[in-house]
C-alpha cells in the first residue's frame, strides 16, 4: 500500500525531493552544526535504552543495529540512524556498532529536529524516514516467519545484493559478515547455521572458499 504522500506529491517527486541526499543537503545549507568523521571498526555509536543525542548520515561503511543482543538490521551507505521510531523519544531503540570503517556526518538530534520543524515540509523527512524503517522491519518480520533454510537464503541474497562484490560467476559477500553475525541476523544458532550452510553448499546455492561466502551470479 502506497503512502498518501506518494499520491499527493507523486512517487518520483518524493524519491527525488525527500531523499537521503536532499535531506543532508538541506541540513548543510541550513548551517546545522556537524562533524564529518571517520569512525573506526568496532566503535559503538548508540546504546540501546540510553539517551540518543546524535543523528548519523552514513556516507560509507557498515553498521549493525542490535536489540536485545540480536542483530535486527544492517545499515550501509546513504542511510540514517539515530532518527528512527519516535523522533521525540530520547532513548535509542538499539545498539549501533560499526563493523567496518565508517564515514558519517554527525548532527545533534535536537538541532536536526528544530531545523525540520521550522520548515514547511520538514516533518515529511521524519515521516518518510520512519516509514522506510518500518518497511525494513516488516521485511524482517516476514523473514522471521520462514523456516531456517528460507531465512538463510533470503538473508544471503540480501547481503549479496546490498554489499556483495560481483566477480565472474560469483558474488562475494564481504568477510565482515561473519557466521556469528549471520546467525544472529537470521535468528539461528551457529550450529544450525553450519548445518543449513552445508545443505546450501550441496545444492550449489552457496560456496564457502577461504572463509568467504560466495553466491552464484546466475
Amino acid at each position: 500500500m502506497e503512502s498518501p504522500f506518494m499520491d499527493l506529491y507523486g512517487k518520483e517527486t518524493v524519491k527525488k525531493n525527500f531523499s537521503y541526499s536532499e535531506f543532508l543537503k538541506i541540513l548543510l545549507a541550513s548551517g546545522v552544526p556537524f562533524v564529518k568523521q571517520e569512525i573506526p571498526n568496532h566503535q559503538i555509536l548508540l546504546i540501546e535504552n540510553e539517551p540518543n543525542k546524535d543523528v548519523y548520515f552514513v556516507e560509507d561503511g557498515v553498521i549493525l543495529l542490535n536489540s536485545n543482543r540480536n542483530v535486527v538490521r544492517i545499515v550501509g551507505s546513504k542511510q540514517i540512524i539515530g532518527l528512527n521510531g519516535d523522533a521525540l523519544v530520547d532513548e535509542s531503540f538499539y545498539t549501533a556498532t560499526a563493523i567496518s570503517k565508517v564515514t558519517a556526518y554527525i548532527f545533534s538530534k535536537k538541532e536536526v529536529l528544530q531545523t525540520l520543524m521550522s520548515m514547511q515540509e520538514g516533518w515529511l523527512y521524519i515521516y518518510l524516514n520512519n516509514q522506510e524503517n518500518e518497511k525494513i522491519m516488516n521485511r524482517r518480520y516476514v523473514l522471521m516467519r520462514q523456516n531456517g533454510e528460507e531465512r538463510l537464503r533470503d538473508a544471503l541474497n540480501e547481503l549479496a545484493e546490498n554489499y556483495g562484490i560481483s566477480k565472474g560467476d560469483y558474488i562475494y559477500i564481504p568477510k565482515i559478515f561473519t557466521r556469528k553475525i549471520i546467525a544472529s541476523y537470521t535468528n539461528l544458532s551457529v550450529k544450525s547455521l553450519a548445518r543449513i550452510m552445508k545443505v546450501l553448499i550441496e545444492e550449489g546455492f552457496l560456496v564457502y572458499d577461504s572463509k568467504q561466502l560466495l553466491l552464484s551470479n546466475e
